[in-house]
Protein backbone atom coordinates (compact mmCIF):
# COMPACT_ATOMS: atom_id res chain seq x y z
CA UNK A 1 0.00 0.00 0.00
CA UNK A 2 1.70 3.48 -0.40
CA UNK A 3 0.52 6.36 1.61
CA UNK A 4 0.80 10.12 -0.61
CA UNK A 5 0.78 13.14 1.07
CA UNK A 6 -1.28 15.94 -1.22
CA UNK A 7 0.50 19.27 0.86
CA UNK A 8 -2.44 20.38 2.40
CA UNK A 9 -1.64 22.38 5.44
CA UNK A 10 -4.64 22.03 6.78
CA UNK A 11 -4.38 18.83 8.50
CA UNK A 12 -6.27 17.04 5.62
CA UNK A 13 -3.79 15.86 3.38
CA UNK A 14 -5.58 13.01 1.60
CA UNK A 15 -4.04 9.41 2.14
CA UNK A 16 -3.74 7.21 -0.62
CA UNK A 17 -2.82 3.41 -0.30
CA UNK A 18 -2.39 0.82 -3.46
CA UNK A 19 -3.47 -2.12 -3.41
CA UNK A 20 -2.62 -4.80 -5.80
CA UNK A 21 -5.77 -6.89 -6.45
CA UNK A 22 -6.17 -10.29 -8.36
CA UNK A 23 -10.38 -10.66 -9.91
CA UNK A 24 -10.58 -14.41 -10.91
CA UNK A 25 -12.97 -15.15 -14.01
CA UNK A 26 -16.05 -16.94 -12.03
CA UNK A 27 -15.89 -20.73 -11.52
CA UNK A 28 -18.49 -22.60 -13.94
CA UNK A 29 -19.14 -26.12 -13.35
CA UNK A 30 -20.62 -28.81 -16.02
CA UNK A 31 -21.84 -32.61 -15.43
CA UNK A 32 -21.04 -34.72 -18.41
CA UNK A 33 -24.29 -37.18 -19.41
CA UNK A 34 -26.27 -34.62 -17.52
CA UNK A 35 -29.83 -37.26 -18.63
CA UNK A 36 -27.83 -40.54 -19.10
CA UNK A 37 -30.06 -43.57 -19.01
CA UNK A 38 -28.82 -47.02 -17.04
CA UNK A 39 -30.84 -49.86 -17.09
CA UNK A 40 -31.42 -51.98 -13.13
CA UNK A 41 -28.58 -53.82 -12.46
CA UNK A 42 -26.02 -52.83 -14.84
CA UNK A 43 -23.27 -50.58 -14.14
CA UNK A 44 -23.49 -46.59 -14.63
CA UNK A 45 -20.85 -44.58 -16.32
CA UNK A 46 -19.28 -42.26 -14.01
CA UNK A 47 -20.32 -38.97 -13.84
CA UNK A 48 -17.46 -36.06 -14.05
CA UNK A 49 -18.06 -32.46 -13.17
CA UNK A 50 -15.98 -30.06 -15.22
CA UNK A 51 -15.16 -26.58 -14.01
CA UNK A 52 -13.68 -23.27 -15.33
CA UNK A 53 -12.93 -19.86 -13.88
CA UNK A 54 -11.66 -19.69 -10.02
CA UNK A 55 -8.01 -19.65 -8.95
CA UNK A 56 -7.91 -23.36 -9.58
CA UNK A 57 -7.66 -24.86 -6.30
CA UNK A 58 -11.44 -26.62 -6.19
CA UNK A 59 -13.54 -28.94 -3.64
CA UNK A 60 -16.02 -30.94 -5.23
CA UNK A 61 -19.42 -32.50 -3.44
CA UNK A 62 -21.76 -34.40 -4.91
CA UNK A 63 -25.16 -34.75 -3.00
CA UNK A 64 -28.45 -36.52 -3.81
CA UNK A 65 -31.50 -34.79 -4.43
CA UNK A 66 -34.12 -37.32 -5.53
CA UNK A 67 -36.89 -37.51 -4.01
CA UNK A 68 -36.93 -36.68 -0.68
CA UNK A 69 -33.79 -38.21 0.17
CA UNK A 70 -31.52 -35.84 0.63
CA UNK A 71 -27.53 -37.38 0.86
CA UNK A 72 -24.46 -35.35 1.43
CA UNK A 73 -21.12 -35.98 0.82
CA UNK A 74 -21.61 -39.44 -2.07
CA UNK A 75 -18.27 -38.06 -3.46
CA UNK A 76 -15.79 -35.69 -3.07
CA UNK A 77 -13.46 -36.20 -6.47
CA UNK A 78 -14.59 -34.48 -9.70
CA UNK A 79 -16.37 -38.03 -10.92
CA UNK A 80 -18.73 -40.28 -9.50
CA UNK A 81 -20.64 -43.40 -10.45
CA UNK A 82 -24.12 -43.47 -9.32
CA UNK A 83 -26.19 -47.06 -8.09
CA UNK A 84 -28.18 -48.75 -10.48
CA UNK A 85 -29.89 -50.36 -7.84
CA UNK A 86 -32.96 -49.20 -7.68
CA UNK A 87 -35.23 -47.92 -10.66
CA UNK A 88 -36.57 -44.70 -10.87
CA UNK A 89 -35.20 -41.16 -11.55
CA UNK A 90 -32.03 -40.02 -9.54
CA UNK A 91 -31.49 -36.00 -9.58
CA UNK A 92 -27.29 -35.70 -8.10
CA UNK A 93 -26.02 -32.28 -7.36
CA UNK A 94 -22.66 -31.13 -7.77
CA UNK A 95 -20.99 -28.08 -5.54
CA UNK A 96 -18.02 -26.86 -6.85
CA UNK A 97 -16.04 -24.26 -4.25
CA UNK A 98 -12.39 -22.39 -5.09
CA UNK A 99 -10.63 -21.01 -2.36
CA UNK A 100 -11.59 -18.05 -2.51
CA UNK A 101 -14.99 -20.10 -0.97
CA UNK A 102 -17.25 -18.97 -4.07
CA UNK A 103 -18.94 -22.01 -5.08
CA UNK A 104 -21.26 -23.31 -8.27
CA UNK A 105 -23.38 -25.94 -8.67
CA UNK A 106 -24.95 -28.30 -11.46
CA UNK A 107 -27.42 -31.46 -11.62
CA UNK A 108 -27.32 -34.39 -13.55
CA UNK A 109 -30.55 -36.32 -13.59
CA UNK A 110 -30.41 -40.04 -14.56
CA UNK A 111 -32.97 -42.80 -14.95
CA UNK A 112 -32.05 -46.36 -14.17
CA UNK A 113 -35.11 -48.57 -16.07
CA UNK A 114 -36.41 -51.56 -15.21
CA UNK A 115 -34.79 -54.54 -17.09
CA UNK A 116 -37.33 -55.48 -20.13
CA UNK A 117 -39.79 -58.21 -19.60
CA UNK A 118 -42.00 -59.74 -22.28
CA UNK A 119 -44.53 -62.77 -21.55
CA UNK A 120 -47.27 -64.42 -23.84
CA UNK A 121 -49.41 -67.50 -24.30
CA UNK A 122 -51.12 -69.14 -27.23
CA UNK A 123 -48.24 -68.30 -28.87
CA UNK A 124 -48.29 -71.15 -31.82
CA UNK A 125 -51.83 -71.56 -33.37
CA UNK A 126 -53.48 -73.94 -36.23
CA UNK A 127 -57.19 -72.74 -36.80
CA UNK A 128 -59.61 -73.26 -39.38
CA UNK A 129 -60.92 -70.38 -41.53
CA UNK A 130 -63.85 -68.86 -40.39
CA UNK A 131 -62.63 -70.16 -36.67
CA UNK A 132 -61.58 -67.19 -33.80
CA UNK A 133 -57.90 -67.46 -32.29
CA UNK A 134 -57.09 -68.33 -28.77
CA UNK A 135 -56.80 -64.93 -27.33
CA UNK A 136 -53.01 -64.48 -27.13
CA UNK A 137 -52.51 -62.41 -23.75
CA UNK A 138 -49.18 -60.21 -24.08
CA UNK A 139 -47.74 -58.99 -20.33
CA UNK A 140 -44.45 -56.97 -20.61
CA UNK A 141 -42.25 -54.01 -18.95
CA UNK A 142 -39.25 -51.39 -19.20
CA UNK A 143 -40.41 -51.18 -22.43
CA UNK A 144 -42.66 -50.12 -25.03
CA UNK A 145 -44.24 -52.72 -27.03
CA UNK A 146 -44.52 -53.39 -31.16
CA UNK A 147 -46.32 -55.96 -32.92
CA UNK A 148 -45.31 -56.97 -36.70
CA UNK A 149 -48.49 -56.48 -38.92
CA UNK A 150 -51.49 -58.82 -38.14
CA UNK A 151 -53.60 -60.60 -40.94
CA UNK A 152 -57.16 -59.02 -41.25
CA UNK A 153 -59.26 -60.02 -38.96
CA UNK A 154 -56.92 -59.86 -35.97
CA UNK A 155 -57.07 -56.78 -33.08
CA UNK A 156 -54.63 -55.60 -30.89
CA UNK A 157 -55.79 -54.19 -27.66
CA UNK A 158 -53.81 -52.33 -24.90
CA UNK A 159 -55.23 -52.73 -21.92
CA UNK A 160 -52.81 -50.86 -19.10
CA UNK A 161 -50.67 -51.60 -16.91
CA UNK A 162 -48.15 -53.43 -19.34
CA UNK A 163 -50.28 -55.52 -20.65
CA UNK A 164 -52.79 -56.46 -24.43
CA UNK A 165 -54.05 -58.83 -26.13
CA UNK A 166 -54.54 -59.96 -29.60
CA UNK A 167 -57.63 -61.41 -30.32
CA UNK A 168 -59.95 -61.99 -33.54
CA UNK A 169 -61.18 -64.05 -36.31
CA UNK A 170 -58.95 -64.50 -39.85
CA UNK A 171 -60.66 -63.76 -43.03
CA UNK A 172 -58.28 -65.55 -45.51
CA UNK A 173 -55.80 -68.69 -45.20
CA UNK A 174 -52.72 -69.24 -45.10
CA UNK A 175 -49.82 -71.40 -44.11
CA UNK A 176 -47.76 -70.83 -40.96
CA UNK A 177 -47.01 -67.10 -40.79
CA UNK A 178 -44.27 -66.18 -37.65
CA UNK A 179 -45.53 -62.56 -36.04
CA UNK A 180 -43.01 -60.99 -34.05
CA UNK A 181 -44.01 -59.43 -30.52
CA UNK A 182 -41.28 -57.00 -29.24
CA UNK A 183 -40.98 -54.68 -26.16
CA UNK A 184 -38.87 -51.68 -27.05
CA UNK A 185 -36.09 -50.20 -24.44
CA UNK A 186 -33.23 -48.63 -26.40
CA UNK A 187 -31.44 -48.47 -23.38
CA UNK A 188 -31.48 -51.45 -21.85
CA UNK A 189 -32.28 -53.64 -25.17
CA UNK A 190 -35.32 -54.69 -27.01
CA UNK A 191 -36.61 -58.13 -26.50
CA UNK A 192 -38.80 -60.21 -29.05
CA UNK A 193 -40.97 -63.57 -29.02
CA UNK A 194 -42.65 -65.12 -31.96
CA UNK A 195 -46.64 -65.81 -32.65
CA UNK A 196 -46.80 -68.42 -35.51
CA UNK A 197 -50.19 -68.87 -37.00
CA UNK A 198 -51.77 -70.71 -39.31
CA UNK A 199 -54.72 -71.04 -41.29
CA UNK A 200 -56.60 -73.71 -43.29
CA UNK A 201 -58.94 -73.57 -45.35
CA UNK A 202 -62.57 -75.61 -44.73
CA UNK A 203 -64.42 -76.11 -48.45
CA UNK A 204 -67.96 -76.40 -48.32
CA UNK A 205 -69.05 -78.28 -51.95
CA UNK A 206 -72.97 -78.69 -52.95
CA UNK A 207 -73.30 -80.90 -55.89
CA UNK A 208 -76.63 -82.38 -57.49
CA UNK A 209 -76.20 -85.17 -60.62
CA UNK A 210 -78.51 -87.87 -61.46
CA UNK A 211 -77.70 -91.69 -62.87
CA UNK A 212 -80.28 -94.51 -63.51
CA UNK A 213 -81.60 -96.94 -61.89
CA UNK A 214 -79.42 -100.40 -61.17
CA UNK A 215 -76.63 -98.56 -61.37
CA UNK A 216 -73.93 -97.70 -58.90
CA UNK A 217 -72.98 -94.20 -58.12
CA UNK A 218 -69.04 -93.73 -56.90
CA UNK A 219 -68.71 -90.91 -54.86
CA UNK A 220 -65.74 -89.94 -52.52
CA UNK A 221 -66.00 -92.92 -51.32
CA UNK A 222 -69.44 -93.73 -50.85
CA UNK A 223 -71.11 -96.10 -53.04
CA UNK A 224 -75.05 -94.99 -54.10
CA UNK A 225 -77.57 -96.50 -55.17
CA UNK A 226 -80.79 -94.81 -54.10
CA UNK A 227 -82.08 -91.02 -54.29
CA UNK A 228 -81.33 -89.08 -51.73
CA UNK A 229 -78.47 -86.26 -50.13
CA UNK A 230 -74.98 -87.62 -49.07
CA UNK A 231 -72.53 -85.47 -47.45
CA UNK A 232 -68.40 -86.73 -47.04
CA UNK A 233 -66.27 -85.07 -44.68
CA UNK A 234 -62.24 -85.12 -45.58
CA UNK A 235 -60.20 -83.56 -42.63
CA UNK A 236 -57.20 -81.15 -44.24
CA UNK A 237 -53.37 -81.21 -42.64
CA UNK A 238 -54.77 -78.18 -40.05
CA UNK A 239 -57.54 -80.06 -39.12
CA UNK A 240 -60.38 -78.66 -40.70
CA UNK A 241 -62.96 -80.25 -42.22
CA UNK A 242 -64.15 -80.07 -45.54
CA UNK A 243 -67.83 -81.32 -46.66
CA UNK A 244 -69.03 -82.73 -50.15
CA UNK A 245 -72.73 -82.55 -50.82
CA UNK A 246 -74.41 -84.39 -53.07
CA UNK A 247 -78.30 -84.68 -54.17
CA UNK A 248 -78.45 -87.61 -56.06
CA UNK A 249 -81.51 -88.48 -58.28
CA UNK A 250 -82.12 -91.64 -59.34
CA UNK A 251 -83.68 -91.74 -63.09
CA UNK A 252 -86.21 -94.73 -64.11
CA UNK A 253 -84.72 -97.16 -66.60
CA UNK A 254 -87.22 -98.63 -69.39
CA UNK A 255 -88.22 -102.57 -69.62
CA UNK A 256 -86.94 -104.16 -72.63
CA UNK A 257 -87.63 -107.57 -74.42
CA UNK A 258 -87.40 -108.93 -77.69
CA UNK A 259 -88.92 -112.27 -79.13
CA UNK A 260 -88.16 -113.86 -82.28
CA UNK A 261 -91.03 -115.28 -84.93
CA UNK A 262 -89.65 -117.00 -87.66
CA UNK A 263 -91.93 -116.86 -91.04
CA UNK A 264 -90.88 -119.90 -92.64
CA UNK A 265 -93.53 -118.98 -95.56
CA UNK A 266 -91.54 -115.64 -96.11
CA UNK A 267 -87.79 -116.81 -95.37
CA UNK A 268 -87.85 -114.47 -92.72
CA UNK A 269 -87.40 -113.41 -89.24
CA UNK A 270 -89.82 -111.46 -87.29
CA UNK A 271 -88.06 -109.64 -84.44
CA UNK A 272 -90.18 -108.10 -81.73
CA UNK A 273 -89.35 -105.76 -79.28
CA UNK A 274 -91.55 -105.16 -76.09
CA UNK A 275 -90.64 -101.47 -74.15
CA UNK A 276 -92.22 -99.20 -71.86
CA UNK A 277 -89.67 -96.57 -73.53
CA UNK A 278 -90.67 -93.52 -75.61
CA UNK A 279 -88.35 -93.39 -77.99
CA UNK A 280 -85.79 -96.74 -79.44
CA UNK A 281 -83.92 -97.70 -82.61
CA UNK A 282 -82.58 -101.21 -83.94
CA UNK A 283 -78.67 -101.25 -84.89
CA UNK A 284 -77.24 -105.00 -86.31
CA UNK A 285 -73.33 -105.81 -86.35
CA UNK A 286 -73.82 -107.04 -89.61
CA UNK A 287 -74.26 -103.60 -91.87
CA UNK A 288 -76.96 -105.73 -94.89
CA UNK A 289 -79.46 -102.60 -94.59
CA UNK A 290 -82.12 -104.63 -93.70
CA UNK A 291 -83.14 -102.32 -90.69
CA UNK A 292 -82.46 -98.72 -92.00
CA UNK A 293 -85.96 -97.96 -93.02
CA UNK A 294 -87.16 -99.93 -89.62
CA UNK A 295 -84.78 -98.31 -87.42
CA UNK A 296 -87.55 -96.83 -85.12
CA UNK A 297 -89.69 -99.65 -85.35
CA UNK A 298 -90.68 -101.78 -82.39
CA UNK A 299 -90.82 -104.67 -84.86
CA UNK A 300 -88.93 -105.63 -87.80
CA UNK A 301 -88.83 -108.56 -90.44
CA UNK A 302 -84.86 -109.53 -91.13
CA UNK A 303 -83.18 -111.98 -93.35
CA UNK A 304 -79.50 -112.30 -92.25
CA UNK A 305 -77.49 -114.44 -95.02
CA UNK A 306 -75.54 -115.28 -91.86
CA UNK A 307 -74.78 -114.99 -88.46
CA UNK A 308 -75.89 -111.59 -87.32
CA UNK A 309 -76.60 -109.63 -83.58
CA UNK A 310 -79.64 -107.37 -83.84
CA UNK A 311 -80.19 -104.64 -80.62
CA UNK A 312 -83.13 -102.73 -79.71
CA UNK A 313 -82.48 -99.48 -77.44
CA UNK A 314 -84.94 -98.21 -75.94
CA UNK A 315 -84.88 -94.89 -73.02
CA UNK A 316 -87.48 -92.56 -71.91
CA UNK A 317 -86.21 -89.45 -73.71
CA UNK A 318 -83.99 -88.55 -75.82
CA UNK A 319 -81.97 -86.76 -73.50
CA UNK A 320 -82.61 -89.15 -70.39
CA UNK A 321 -79.46 -90.92 -71.55
CA UNK A 322 -80.62 -94.09 -69.62
CA UNK A 323 -80.06 -96.52 -72.80
CA UNK A 324 -81.41 -100.22 -72.01
CA UNK A 325 -80.58 -102.62 -74.92
CA UNK A 326 -81.36 -105.80 -75.49
CA UNK A 327 -79.56 -107.78 -78.30
CA UNK A 328 -80.75 -111.41 -80.04
CA UNK A 329 -78.68 -113.41 -82.55
CA UNK A 330 -79.63 -115.23 -85.36
CA UNK A 331 -78.44 -117.19 -88.49
CA UNK A 332 -79.66 -117.32 -92.05
CA UNK A 333 -83.35 -118.86 -91.80
CA UNK A 334 -83.64 -122.07 -93.33
CA UNK A 335 -86.36 -123.21 -94.60
CA UNK A 336 -86.22 -127.40 -95.52
CA UNK A 337 -87.25 -129.02 -98.52
CA UNK A 338 -88.96 -132.30 -97.47
CA UNK A 339 -88.44 -134.74 -100.40
CA UNK A 340 -89.18 -138.89 -100.53
CA UNK A 341 -87.58 -141.21 -103.12
CA UNK A 342 -89.22 -144.15 -103.72
CA UNK A 343 -88.32 -145.04 -107.01
CA UNK A 344 -91.53 -145.49 -109.09
CA UNK A 345 -91.59 -149.13 -106.68
CA UNK A 346 -95.07 -150.70 -107.22
CA UNK A 347 -95.74 -154.22 -104.12
CA UNK A 348 -98.06 -156.89 -105.06
CA UNK A 349 -98.55 -159.95 -103.06
CA UNK A 350 -95.56 -161.81 -104.72
CA UNK A 351 -93.51 -158.36 -104.12
CA UNK A 352 -93.97 -157.26 -100.80
CA UNK A 353 -90.61 -155.52 -99.70
CA UNK A 354 -90.74 -151.88 -99.74
CA UNK A 355 -88.08 -148.93 -99.01
CA UNK A 356 -88.44 -145.13 -98.65
CA UNK A 357 -85.52 -142.78 -98.81
CA UNK A 358 -85.16 -139.27 -97.17
CA UNK A 359 -84.20 -137.35 -99.73
CA UNK A 360 -84.83 -133.62 -98.05
CA UNK A 361 -82.35 -131.06 -98.11
CA UNK A 362 -81.49 -127.24 -97.25
CA UNK A 363 -80.91 -127.03 -93.46
CA UNK A 364 -82.50 -130.29 -92.40
CA UNK A 365 -81.57 -131.07 -88.84
CA UNK A 366 -84.50 -133.79 -87.98
CA UNK A 367 -87.25 -135.53 -89.72
CA UNK A 368 -90.27 -138.05 -88.63
CA UNK A 369 -91.70 -140.69 -90.57
CA UNK A 370 -95.03 -141.45 -90.84
CA UNK A 371 -96.48 -144.76 -92.45
CA UNK A 372 -100.49 -145.29 -93.22
CA UNK A 373 -100.87 -142.23 -90.50
CA UNK A 374 -98.46 -144.01 -88.27
CA UNK A 375 -95.89 -142.73 -86.16
CA UNK A 376 -93.10 -145.23 -87.85
CA UNK A 377 -91.44 -147.36 -85.55
CA UNK A 378 -88.29 -146.92 -87.44
CA UNK A 379 -86.46 -143.08 -87.95
CA UNK A 380 -83.65 -143.64 -90.42
CA UNK A 381 -82.55 -141.69 -93.31
CA UNK A 382 -84.11 -144.48 -95.01
CA UNK A 383 -87.06 -146.95 -94.30
CA UNK A 384 -88.02 -150.34 -95.49
CA UNK A 385 -90.67 -152.71 -94.56
CA UNK A 386 -92.92 -155.29 -95.87
CA UNK A 387 -96.75 -155.51 -97.25
CA UNK A 388 -99.30 -158.55 -95.92
CA UNK A 389 -99.49 -160.48 -99.29
CA UNK A 390 -102.92 -160.70 -98.62
CA UNK A 391 -104.12 -157.49 -98.18
CA UNK A 392 -106.69 -155.82 -100.14
CA UNK A 393 -105.14 -152.30 -99.63
CA UNK A 394 -103.98 -150.13 -102.57
CA UNK A 395 -101.23 -148.05 -101.76
CA UNK A 396 -98.45 -147.86 -98.97
CA UNK A 397 -98.84 -143.84 -97.67
CA UNK A 398 -95.89 -142.01 -96.06
CA UNK A 399 -95.07 -138.85 -94.91
CA UNK A 400 -91.87 -137.58 -94.16
CA UNK A 401 -91.90 -134.19 -91.83
CA UNK A 402 -88.03 -132.29 -92.40
CA UNK A 403 -87.42 -129.97 -89.63
CA UNK A 404 -84.68 -127.29 -89.57
CA UNK A 405 -83.70 -125.21 -86.71
CA UNK A 406 -86.97 -123.06 -86.66
CA UNK A 407 -89.18 -124.35 -89.82
CA UNK A 408 -90.55 -127.34 -91.40
CA UNK A 409 -91.67 -128.96 -94.67
CA UNK A 410 -94.15 -132.18 -95.12
CA UNK A 411 -93.77 -134.58 -98.09
CA UNK A 412 -95.81 -137.12 -99.05
CA UNK A 413 -95.61 -140.35 -101.37
CA UNK A 414 -97.65 -143.62 -102.27
CA UNK A 415 -96.37 -147.26 -103.33
CA UNK A 416 -99.29 -149.02 -104.85
CA UNK A 417 -99.99 -152.12 -104.08
CA UNK A 418 -101.13 -154.16 -107.32
CA UNK A 419 -102.98 -157.54 -107.21
CA UNK A 420 -101.00 -159.51 -109.37
CA UNK A 421 -101.93 -159.23 -113.03
CA UNK A 422 -100.71 -162.49 -114.49
CA UNK A 423 -101.88 -166.15 -113.22
CA UNK A 424 -98.92 -168.66 -113.72
CA UNK A 425 -99.88 -172.49 -112.80
CA UNK A 426 -97.58 -174.17 -110.46
CA UNK A 427 -98.05 -177.87 -112.49
CA UNK A 428 -98.92 -179.17 -115.47
CA UNK A 429 -99.35 -182.44 -117.85
CA UNK A 430 -98.14 -182.16 -121.52
CA UNK A 431 -100.08 -185.71 -122.14
CA UNK A 432 -103.49 -184.72 -120.73
CA UNK A 433 -106.14 -183.47 -122.65
CA UNK A 434 -106.66 -180.56 -120.15
CA UNK A 435 -103.61 -178.38 -118.23
CA UNK A 436 -101.49 -179.91 -120.73
CA UNK A 437 -99.59 -176.27 -121.20
CA UNK A 438 -97.73 -173.64 -119.27
CA UNK A 439 -97.87 -170.26 -120.00
CA UNK A 440 -98.98 -166.92 -118.08
CA UNK A 441 -102.18 -165.55 -118.54
CA UNK A 442 -103.21 -161.79 -117.93
CA UNK A 443 -104.13 -158.80 -119.17
CA UNK A 444 -102.80 -155.11 -119.82
CA UNK A 445 -98.97 -156.98 -119.66
CA UNK A 446 -96.50 -155.00 -121.77
CA UNK A 447 -92.55 -156.03 -122.36
CA UNK A 448 -93.61 -159.94 -121.66
CA UNK A 449 -90.72 -162.38 -121.41
CA UNK A 450 -90.91 -165.74 -120.42
CA UNK A 451 -87.82 -168.24 -119.60
CA UNK A 452 -87.92 -171.69 -118.10
CA UNK A 453 -84.78 -173.51 -116.78
CA UNK A 454 -84.28 -177.27 -116.13
CA UNK A 455 -82.66 -178.32 -112.56
CA UNK A 456 -79.37 -178.06 -114.66
CA UNK A 457 -79.90 -174.35 -115.43
CA UNK A 458 -80.74 -174.98 -119.10
CA UNK A 459 -82.88 -172.97 -120.85
CA UNK A 460 -85.83 -175.53 -122.38
CA UNK A 461 -88.22 -172.52 -123.00
CA UNK A 462 -88.53 -168.77 -123.65
CA UNK A 463 -91.59 -166.56 -125.10
CA UNK A 464 -92.40 -163.06 -125.25
CA UNK A 465 -95.76 -163.61 -126.15
CA UNK A 466 -98.65 -164.62 -123.67
CA UNK A 467 -100.17 -166.44 -126.01
CA UNK A 468 -97.20 -168.82 -127.01
CA UNK A 469 -97.01 -171.31 -123.93
CA UNK A 470 -94.27 -174.15 -123.16
CA UNK A 471 -95.56 -178.18 -124.51
CA UNK A 472 -93.31 -179.20 -122.21
CA UNK A 473 -90.84 -180.18 -125.60
CA UNK A 474 -87.19 -178.64 -125.33
CA UNK A 475 -86.78 -175.67 -127.44
CA UNK A 476 -89.79 -176.66 -128.70
CA UNK A 477 -88.19 -178.98 -130.53
CA UNK A 478 -90.23 -182.28 -129.82
CA UNK A 479 -87.78 -183.45 -127.49
CA UNK A 480 -89.93 -184.27 -124.55
CA UNK A 481 -88.51 -182.96 -121.43
CA UNK A 482 -88.43 -185.01 -118.35
CA UNK A 483 -90.89 -185.38 -115.57
CA UNK A 484 -89.33 -182.65 -112.67
CA UNK A 485 -89.92 -179.19 -111.43
CA UNK A 486 -88.12 -176.58 -113.50
CA UNK A 487 -87.46 -172.60 -112.78
CA UNK A 488 -89.27 -169.99 -114.14
CA UNK A 489 -88.58 -166.12 -114.70
CA UNK A 490 -90.82 -163.63 -116.07
CA UNK A 491 -89.96 -160.27 -116.23
CA UNK A 492 -93.39 -157.92 -117.80
CA UNK A 493 -94.35 -154.35 -117.23
CA UNK A 494 -97.89 -153.12 -116.76
CA UNK A 495 -100.16 -150.92 -118.91
CA UNK A 496 -99.44 -147.34 -117.63
CA UNK A 497 -96.35 -148.07 -115.17
CA UNK A 498 -92.91 -147.21 -116.23
CA UNK A 499 -91.44 -149.82 -113.70
CA UNK A 500 -90.97 -153.31 -114.85
CA UNK A 501 -92.02 -156.37 -112.92
CA UNK A 502 -90.49 -159.97 -112.25
CA UNK A 503 -92.16 -163.10 -111.49
CA UNK A 504 -90.12 -166.35 -109.97
CA UNK A 505 -91.27 -169.60 -109.06
CA UNK A 506 -90.83 -173.29 -110.29
CA UNK A 507 -93.66 -175.30 -112.27
CA UNK A 508 -93.96 -178.99 -111.90
CA UNK A 509 -94.18 -181.30 -115.43
CA UNK A 510 -95.88 -184.47 -114.99
CA UNK A 511 -95.61 -187.23 -117.48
Amino acid sequence: MNITDNGRTDGCNTLTKNTDVVVYDAVEVTVSDQSAQFCLGVPATELTATYTGGDGSYTYEWISISGTDTTHNISATASFTPSTTTAGTLVYAVIVKNACGNDTANVATIQVNDTVSLNATNLIQTICLGTAINAVPIEYSGATLSVSTLPAGLTMTNHGDGRDTIYGTPVASQPETTYTITALNENCGNKSITFKLSIGDAFTVNEADSMCAGGVYEYHGLHLTTDGTYSQTYPSMYGCDSIYTITLTIKPVVTVSIEMIPDCEMSQYIIVATTDGDTYEWSSSVDDGQIDAQRTNDTIRVSPTETTTYTFSADRAATHFCTVSETITVNELMVPNARIETHDMSLSPDFTHWTAENASDNGVVSHEWYVNGEFYHEQGQNINGDIDPATNDSYISLMLVAFSQYCSDTAFAQIPIVIEPIYVPNIFTPAAKTNNLFGVEGSGIMDYELWVYSREGLLVFHSTSLDEKWDGTHQGKGTACKQEAYTYKIHYRIAGQDSPRQKFGTVTLIR
